[in-house]
């Protein structure tokens, strides 16, 4: 008797666990949706597109971590290697499929046009962080962008040349393709605005080699130069530099996004041994527009750097911030369809639901923040001023003089004033106001009477500022944390390269 007691004991035990594991399952299960990750995997634009799954690799990893999301996201990756003919069989690959909510890519714009035409048509929607050609979004309402377009950065670079660089001369060497053509007809639109001198050289990708001397010739025709602005892809941008381009070049140039990442400068060391041999012999002093520059972003930016270093034991490039970035919005956008999934559905709605959601991110108030900034979407895309950098052996560096969106409203005659000056600018009816970037940092010569009680110090120390133009405020700073009030007095050291001033001052604290 009490055997068979044990018995029933041991197996009602047995069922019980069964059950519960089984119901446990049944009821518990998350949601699992997949996105389709389509950029250069291979090719001579890997590196863009590796750079693409470090960003989101990244992302997915943390999300794991994130013991509140109740959903898991499978990311299923195509290499369409920047071509046109690849991109189209990947789209349809990818539309057909029942199983993938979205897109993240394509990395070009030419990808991405021939690719949304069945994003649109199939009704899967998309997000690029890369495409800038206005034909990627435009009269297509599954596509979304999170950084600013060819005309958003074609008026930027005018108004960046005339304003602050002080140019009024450009020639613009520009690819035959959507994302130069775009680059280039925005670019000269601002500048005529801006009564701006321009020539421009067209160039075809699949002739570059052939054609740099007529190139070259052009450029020798010209009497005033000014600037060379260059709206080409990083393979063309890098071919041309090396022909153009080196220690003592009488033009200056400023590049497109294009060019504003290491993988510029790995292209044109393989093309160039001086590149190899001497750093920044052709980069050295050339200006890149570009997304997202690290260094001069916020807290957010700089705990991403962080992150990226300890994951990928590199920096990360502005491709790999924004792709990151997208992915969180796509994130946010699975996040709302996973709350309001009381019951199975098919995935054309899960796919109409989340282009719903990506539509209804118009304004601040409902994007979200991002590494790169703010997230939110104008007509499809996020509208915000770009960086300017500069390289410097072959590292790029942010420039000096930067733009902010203006946050308050001001009467138009201070806004009139603003402009003539310099001090303002307006791309594409966004306001934007100059802002000077300061470097700054410390070089300790000694540190003494060190009391750990008290917890104080002697310090002696070197506080250099590297700026452009006047800095006048370096008086107003205080040292809160001294015992006694201490502020930078007139016993300083200046000197001056060109346009960018150092000054130095030495300070014994407690």
């Amino acid at each position: 008797m009490f055997r068979n007691k044990f018995v029933l004991i041991y197996v009602l035990i047995i069922f019980i666990t069964v059950f519960y594991y089984t119901f446990y399952d049944l009821f518990n299960k998350k949601n699992t949706y997949t996105i389709a990750l389509v950029g250069p995997m291979t090719g001579e634009n890997s590196s863009n597109g590796k750079a693409m799954l470090n960003g989101i690799n990244l992302f997915l990893n943390q999300l794991k971590q994130n013991t509140k999301v109740d959903f898991d996201i499978k990311l299923v990756i195509y290499d369409d290697e920047n071509s046109v003919d690849k991109a189209h069989k990947i789209a349809l690959d990818i539309a057909s499929d029942q199983n993938i909510l979205m897109v993240i890519g394509h990395y070009y714009s030419s990808t991405s046009i021939i690719a949304g035409k069945v994003y649109q048509e199939m009704g899967i929607p998309a997000i690029t962080a890369s495409a800038t050609s206005e034909k990627v979004i435009r009269d297509n309402q599954w596509y979304f962008r999170i950084i600013p377009g060819n005309a958003f950065q074609g008026s930027f670079i005018a108004n960046y040349i005339h304003s602050v660089l002080k140019k009024k001369t450009v020639i613009i060497i520009s690819d035959r393709d959507s994302y130069g053509s775009d680059l280039a007809q925005n670019f000269e639109k601002t500048a005529r605005a801006l009564k701006m001198k321009f020539k421009k050289i067209i160039i075809d990708s699949t002739t570059i080699d052939r054609d740099l001397d007529t190139i070259i010739n052009q450029l020798r025709e010209i009497k005033e130069t000014g600037m060379v602005f260059i709206a080409t892809h990083m393979p063309e941008a890098a071919t041309i530099i090396t022909s153009i381009k080196y220690p003592g070049a009488k033009f200056p140039i400023l590049g497109s996004d294009s060019i504003a990442s290491s993988a510029f400068i790995e292209y044109l060391k393989n093309k160039s041994f001086q590149e190899r041999s001497i750093p920044g012999y052709h980069s050295n002093g050339i200006y890149a527009i570009s997304p997202f520059i690290i260094d001069i972003a916020g807290e957010k930016a700089q705990m991403f750097r962080k992150q990226f270093r300890n994951y990928c034991k590199k920096d990360p490039t502005w491709v790999a911030a924004c792709y990151f970035d997208a992915i969180s919005v796509a994130t946010h956008a699975i996040q709302n369809i996973n709350m309001n999934c009381h019951q199975p559905s098919s995935i054309e709605l899960q796919r109409q639901q989340t282009q719903n959601f990506l539509n209804q991110m118009e304004g601040y108030e409902k994007g979200i923040d991002g590494v790169t900034g703010r997230i939110f979407f104008a007509n499809h895309e996020v509208l915000r001023p770009f960086a300017v950098g500069y390289f410097k052996n072959q590292k790029l560096i942010s420039a000096a003089s930067q733009y902010q969106q203006l946050s308050v409203e001001k009467d138009s005659i201070s806004i009139l004033k603003q402009i003539l000056e310099g001090q303002t600018i307006d791309v594409n009816e966004v306001l934007m106001s100059k802002l000077r970037i300061v470097y700054t940092g410390i070089d300790i010569n000694e540190i003494s009477e060190l009391s750990i009680t008290e917890g104080t110090y002697l310090i002696d120390f070197y506080l250099w500022f590297r700026f452009e133009e006047e800095f006048m405020d370096a008086e107003q700073i205080e040292f809160v944390n001294s015992l006694k009030p201490l502020f930078i007095d007139n016993d300083i050291t200046k000197a001056k390269n060109t346009n960018i001033s150092l000054v130095l001052n030495q300070k014994k604290m407690v």
